[in-house]
Protein backbone atom coordinates (compact mmCIF):
# COMPACT_ATOMS: atom_id res chain seq x y z
CA UNK A 1 0.00 0.00 0.00
CA UNK A 2 1.76 3.29 -0.78
CA UNK A 3 0.74 5.26 1.53
CA UNK A 4 3.45 7.27 2.69
CA UNK A 5 4.16 10.31 1.05
CA UNK A 6 7.49 11.45 2.34
CA UNK A 7 9.37 14.49 1.98
CA UNK A 8 12.73 13.88 0.45
CA UNK A 9 15.65 16.12 0.25
CA UNK A 10 18.72 14.97 -1.83
CA UNK A 11 21.90 17.39 -2.71
CA UNK A 12 23.33 15.59 -5.94
CA UNK A 13 26.78 14.09 -5.42
CA UNK A 14 28.22 16.32 -8.44
CA UNK A 15 27.77 18.88 -6.47
CA UNK A 16 31.38 17.81 -4.80
CA UNK A 17 33.24 17.82 -7.69
CA UNK A 18 34.09 21.83 -7.60
CA UNK A 19 35.19 21.22 -3.93
CA UNK A 20 37.91 18.62 -5.05
CA UNK A 21 38.87 20.50 -7.98
CA UNK A 22 39.28 23.39 -5.58
CA UNK A 23 41.69 21.43 -3.24
CA UNK A 24 43.64 20.54 -6.26
CA UNK A 25 43.89 24.78 -6.93
CA UNK A 26 44.61 25.46 -3.27
CA UNK A 27 47.48 22.45 -3.25
CA UNK A 28 49.29 23.85 -6.16
CA UNK A 29 49.07 27.47 -4.77
CA UNK A 30 50.50 25.76 -1.54
CA UNK A 31 52.95 24.03 -3.78
CA UNK A 32 53.93 27.08 -5.57
CA UNK A 33 54.46 29.35 -2.59
CA UNK A 34 57.67 27.19 -1.20
CA UNK A 35 60.79 27.90 -2.32
CA UNK A 36 62.47 24.79 -4.50
CA UNK A 37 59.78 22.79 -4.25
CA UNK A 38 60.31 19.87 -6.46
CA UNK A 39 56.75 20.05 -9.06
CA UNK A 40 57.10 16.35 -9.47
CA UNK A 41 55.66 15.90 -6.10
CA UNK A 42 52.32 16.92 -7.27
CA UNK A 43 51.38 13.81 -9.14
CA UNK A 44 51.94 12.13 -5.95
CA UNK A 45 49.02 14.28 -4.49
CA UNK A 46 46.36 12.79 -2.70
CA UNK A 47 43.27 14.53 -1.38
CA UNK A 48 41.05 12.78 1.39
CA UNK A 49 38.28 15.30 1.74
CA UNK A 50 34.90 14.07 3.39
CA UNK A 51 31.65 15.76 2.02
CA UNK A 52 27.91 15.81 4.08
CA UNK A 53 25.53 15.35 1.99
CA UNK A 54 21.65 15.31 2.99
CA UNK A 55 20.22 11.51 2.60
CA UNK A 56 16.28 11.17 3.87
CA UNK A 57 13.81 13.76 5.48
CA UNK A 58 10.86 12.30 6.53
CA UNK A 59 7.95 13.05 8.73
CA UNK A 60 5.00 10.64 9.38
CA UNK A 61 1.77 10.79 11.51
CA UNK A 62 0.41 7.62 12.68
CA UNK A 63 -2.64 9.01 12.45
CA UNK A 64 -2.76 9.77 9.30
CA UNK A 65 -1.44 6.29 8.26
CA UNK A 66 -4.41 4.40 10.37
CA UNK A 67 -6.94 6.53 8.42
CA UNK A 68 -6.01 5.47 4.91
CA UNK A 69 -5.79 1.80 6.56
CA UNK A 70 -8.72 0.40 4.76
CA UNK A 71 -8.65 -2.34 7.94
CA UNK A 72 -11.87 -1.36 10.00
CA UNK A 73 -10.49 -3.21 12.85
CA UNK A 74 -10.27 -2.13 16.28
CA UNK A 75 -6.24 -3.22 16.67
CA UNK A 76 -4.79 -3.77 13.02
CA UNK A 77 -2.08 -6.34 12.41
CA UNK A 78 0.34 -3.94 11.07
CA UNK A 79 0.56 -0.57 9.19
CA UNK A 80 2.80 -0.42 6.29
CA UNK A 81 3.89 2.58 4.31
CA UNK A 82 6.43 2.79 1.53
CA UNK A 83 7.56 5.10 -1.36
CA UNK A 84 10.01 4.72 -4.28
CA UNK A 85 11.50 7.29 -5.71
CA UNK A 86 13.97 8.33 -8.65
CA UNK A 87 17.50 8.20 -6.69
CA UNK A 88 20.88 8.51 -8.51
CA UNK A 89 23.21 7.40 -5.72
CA UNK A 90 26.47 8.03 -7.02
CA UNK A 91 25.25 9.67 -10.73
CA UNK A 92 28.78 9.38 -12.48
CA UNK A 93 32.24 7.03 -13.07
CA UNK A 94 34.50 9.89 -10.84
CA UNK A 95 32.07 9.30 -7.67
CA UNK A 96 32.27 5.56 -8.23
CA UNK A 97 36.14 5.57 -9.05
CA UNK A 98 37.30 7.98 -6.11
CA UNK A 99 34.82 7.11 -3.19
CA UNK A 100 36.52 4.46 -0.52
CA UNK A 101 33.45 4.70 1.90
CA UNK A 102 30.09 6.25 2.59
CA UNK A 103 28.63 6.28 5.50
CA UNK A 104 24.82 6.88 6.20
CA UNK A 105 24.07 7.97 9.56
CA UNK A 106 20.55 8.11 10.85
CA UNK A 107 18.46 9.97 12.98
CA UNK A 108 14.43 9.01 14.50
CA UNK A 109 12.75 11.24 16.78
CA UNK A 110 9.53 9.12 17.75
CA UNK A 111 6.67 9.95 19.67
CA UNK A 112 4.44 6.88 19.16
CA UNK A 113 4.04 4.57 21.98
CA UNK A 114 5.43 1.89 19.83
CA UNK A 115 8.24 0.26 18.28
CA UNK A 116 8.39 0.35 14.35
CA UNK A 117 10.81 -0.92 11.70
CA UNK A 118 12.75 1.26 9.17
CA UNK A 119 13.48 -0.58 5.92
CA UNK A 120 15.24 0.78 2.34
CA UNK A 121 17.03 -0.58 -0.17
CA UNK A 122 18.40 0.83 -3.63
CA UNK A 123 17.09 -0.07 -6.97
CA UNK A 124 18.00 -0.26 -10.63
CA UNK A 125 16.38 1.33 -13.37
CA UNK A 126 14.33 -1.90 -13.93
CA UNK A 127 13.38 -1.53 -10.52
CA UNK A 128 15.20 -4.75 -9.65
CA UNK A 129 16.94 -4.79 -6.10
CA UNK A 130 20.63 -4.19 -6.07
CA UNK A 131 22.79 -5.30 -3.17
CA UNK A 132 21.36 -5.89 0.30
CA UNK A 133 17.83 -4.34 2.06
CA UNK A 134 18.59 -2.37 5.27
CA UNK A 135 16.37 -2.35 8.20
CA UNK A 136 16.64 -0.44 11.29
CA UNK A 137 14.86 -1.38 14.63
CA UNK A 138 13.38 2.41 16.08
CA UNK A 139 12.65 2.73 19.47
CA UNK A 140 8.99 3.20 21.06
CA UNK A 141 7.92 6.68 21.79
CA UNK A 142 6.69 8.12 25.43
CA UNK A 143 3.50 9.33 23.86
CA UNK A 144 2.37 12.83 22.49
CA UNK A 145 3.56 14.84 25.63
CA UNK A 146 6.83 13.73 26.79
CA UNK A 147 10.01 14.28 24.13
CA UNK A 148 10.47 12.40 21.45
CA UNK A 149 12.99 9.00 21.74
CA UNK A 150 15.75 9.51 20.14
CA UNK A 151 17.30 6.29 17.83
CA UNK A 152 20.63 6.75 15.96
CA UNK A 153 22.05 4.18 13.56
CA UNK A 154 24.95 4.45 11.62
CA UNK A 155 25.17 2.22 7.82
CA UNK A 156 28.82 2.10 6.36
CA UNK A 157 28.95 1.08 2.64
CA UNK A 158 32.62 0.03 1.94
CA UNK A 159 33.91 -0.09 -1.72
CA UNK A 160 32.47 -3.53 -2.67
CA UNK A 161 28.67 -2.12 -1.81
CA UNK A 162 29.74 0.96 -3.47
CA UNK A 163 30.26 -0.70 -6.92
CA UNK A 164 27.93 -2.90 -6.30
CA UNK A 165 25.46 0.69 -5.74
CA UNK A 166 27.09 2.19 -9.12
CA UNK A 167 23.82 0.94 -11.24
CA UNK A 168 21.56 1.95 -8.56
CA UNK A 169 18.32 4.67 -9.97
CA UNK A 170 15.99 4.00 -7.14
CA UNK A 171 15.45 3.94 -3.81
CA UNK A 172 12.87 1.97 -1.78
CA UNK A 173 11.36 2.24 1.60
CA UNK A 174 9.13 1.40 4.24
CA UNK A 175 8.14 1.64 7.71
CA UNK A 176 6.64 -1.02 9.41
CA UNK A 177 4.42 -1.08 13.06
CA UNK A 178 2.86 -3.91 14.29
CA UNK A 179 -0.19 -4.67 16.75
CA UNK A 180 -1.62 -0.58 15.99
CA UNK A 181 -5.29 0.54 17.81
CA UNK A 182 -6.82 3.05 16.06
CA UNK A 183 -6.57 5.13 18.96
CA UNK A 184 -2.70 5.82 18.75
CA UNK A 185 -1.18 8.87 18.36
CA UNK A 186 2.58 10.50 17.51
CA UNK A 187 4.87 10.93 14.66
CA UNK A 188 7.88 10.13 13.49
CA UNK A 189 10.32 12.08 12.14
CA UNK A 190 13.49 10.91 10.08
CA UNK A 191 17.16 13.13 9.12
CA UNK A 192 19.66 11.50 7.63
CA UNK A 193 22.91 12.24 6.37
CA UNK A 194 25.87 10.64 3.89
CA UNK A 195 29.20 11.37 5.11
CA UNK A 196 31.11 10.28 1.23
CA UNK A 197 34.87 10.01 2.23
CA UNK A 198 36.60 10.70 -0.71
CA UNK A 199 40.75 9.73 -2.20
CA UNK A 200 41.74 11.27 -5.45
CA UNK A 201 45.35 10.97 -6.38
CA UNK A 202 46.22 13.60 -9.33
Amino acid sequence: MNILKLLWRKVGIQSMLPYVLFGFCLAISVCACVKDVDFDQVDDLILTPVYDIDFIYAAVDIETLITQNDDSSTILPEVIANDTLDYDFLENDFVTDNIVQVTLTFEFENTIEKGFDFNFQFLNSENQPIDQSYTIPVLPGAGVDALPVVTRRDIILDRAAIVALSTAEKLTSSIRVEEVSRDLTGNIILKSKALYFVSYQF
